[in-house]
């Protein structure tokens, strides 16, 4: 690996400073930059870059916006709650979900300026906001969060009215063109959900009991991948469900969660997803009667 102070090459009388990692092929970014020539002004993340003309009338205003030869731009839209211009950039990756990366930036829907991460807060809300619906009594309070690629999702917490305990904590993305659904006609939605997913529970349990092991491997393979994959779609850490709390929890209806595990990662897993790294999470050993160290 070799790490390099340099520039980019003098741009008028614009010369930007960059520090590089050349790492075998692959020529890495530590920092986001961005530099104009010719009325174009280049956002580089990862190597990427997303262009804009600033002497270009576009969809939003006198600015038009272009992907790079390696992305597409695959959403553009006003955000209801910000009154931001939210462009989404898609980044080609066979090992994310869908096989792309997303970015999310955050502009001025007149000037086109791009708003930093760091200073979104200028514009947006990050504190938490309680709120009460005076018809039913209930209690909420919501909070923006940032995920790394840009995107940012709501976390809702729900109380009880009559005893103020915790009933449901919700995320959702926060960058919507439409309204969100009003807390309490969701709370209604969530509490019918939970019946029936409580129903759909029992009948899951039973039904797992009656498989075979070859069937058990099946099942925890489909069910573990799908959440890695919706996690890693979300911007979020691809690996954060497995947890030792998480092993334990499953230990409690399946006692044999580790070796059904280890034949997941060399039937399924393998040459996918970073399985030493699955292990570290959940402080377990390799191989078929691994316990909890």
């Amino acid at each position: 690996m070799e790490l390099r102070f340099g520039k980019l090459f003098p741009i008028g009388s614009l010369t930007t400073i960059f520090i590089q990692i050349q790492y075998k092929s692959c020529l890495i970014f530590l920092y986001k930059l961005s530099i104009t020539f010719e009325h174009i002004t280049y956002y580089i993340i990862d190597a990427t870059t997303m262009r804009i003309n600033y002497y270009e009338a576009g969809d939003f205003g006198n600015f038009k916006i272009y992907p790079s030869d390696e992305t597409e731009i695959s959403q553009k839209f006003i955000d209801l709650e910000t009154g931001l211009l939210i462009v989404v950039e898609a980044v080609r990756d066979s090992k994310s979900w869908g096989g792309k990366r997303h970015y999310y930036y955050t502009l001025h829907p007149r000037s086109g300026q791009v708003i930093e991460i760091a200073d979104r807060a200028d514009h947006i809300n990050y504190a938490e906001r309680k709120f009460t619906d005076q018809k039913s009594g209930l209690h909420w309070t919501m909070k923006r969060i940032h995920a790394h690629n840009g995107n940012e999702s709501i976390k809702i917490r729900i109380e009880d009215p009559s005893t103020g305990e915790l009933i449901n904590t919700s995320h959702y993305f926060a960058f919507s063109a439409k309204a969100h659904e009003a807390i309490p006609k969701l709370y209604a939605r969530l509490l019918k959900l939970k019946m029936e997913d409580e129903a759909r529970k029992k009948k899951a349990y039973s039904d797992y009991l009656k498989k075979n092991q070859e069937e058990r491997v099946r099942y925890w393979s489909g069910q573990l991948h799908q959440q890695m994959r919706w996690n890693g779609e979300s911007g979020l850490d691809e690996y954060a469900i497995f947890t030792k709390n998480w092993l334990e929890e499953v230990r409690k209806f399946e006692p044999n969660i580790e070796s059904i595990l280890e034949q997941v990662f060399s039937k399924f897993f393998k040459g996918y997803w970073d399985i030493e790294e699955i292990r570290s999470r959940l402080n377990i050993q390799a191989g078929k009667n691994s316990k909890l160290n």
